[in-house]
């Protein structure tokens, strides 16, 4: 009979061929993905370091727009408001302590005209009147608000000093006698 091992030795020798191709393949893509991987890593990179200089020009452009903001405004114009602030701070902590006199903020809130600051502000409950110094910006607004007082029903009566004009700002005296049902509503 003929020997047939020759055969079998040959299967061996072509399966080792194919498996070493097969191993080079895959030694071929694995090396392909792996440059592919370091390429991306590298481009992601490189595309952060580009954001983070666009970032930072960003940054640098708003900065300068805030110090020219900044700038614009006016350091006692700020002062003042923060004072004002305070004082009607202050003020309303005070009246809501007195429930009747609690009731003279609500006026002043509804009937100062929006560009007036209350300069400072007294209170009588016995004769009911209310003294306060009030700026405005201009004569137009002192018109205004004067037109505003004059128009609240719980005000009895209204008297003007004379306004003082101030390169920003006129100062006015106002003392007011308030109706007592002022102290019975709850506006």
């Amino acid at each position: 009979m003929a020997d047939l091992n020759f055969l079998r030795g040959g299967d061996g020798v072509r399966s080792a061929g194919i498996q070493r191709s097969v191993a080079q393949f895959l030694i071929i893509v694995f090396t392909v993905l792996s440059i592919a991987g370091i390429a991306g890593s590298f481009g992601a990179m490189g595309s952060l370091f580009l954001y983070f200089g666009y970032q930072k020009e960003t940054l640098q452009g708003l900065e300068e727009q805030l110090s020219t903001l900044e700038d614009d405004l006016r350091p006692e114009l700020v002062n003042r408001l923060i004072s004002t602030s305070q004082l009607l701070a202050d003020v309303r902590q005070r009246l809501n302590t007195h429930v009747y006199s609690s009731m003279i903020f609500p006026l002043f809130e509804k009937n100062i005209h929006g560009k007036g600051q209350l300069a400072n502000m007294s209170f009588s409950f016995e004769d009911r009147s209310i003294t306060t110094d009030l700026i405005v910006p201009n004569y137009s607004t002192f018109a205004e608000q004067v037109r505003l007082f004059e128009n609240v029903p719980f005000i009895q009566s209204v008297e003007f000093g004379k306004p003082t004009a101030s390169l920003d700002a006129i100062l006015f005296h106002v003392k007011m006698i308030v109706k007592p049902q002022l102290f019975l509503s709850s506006q």
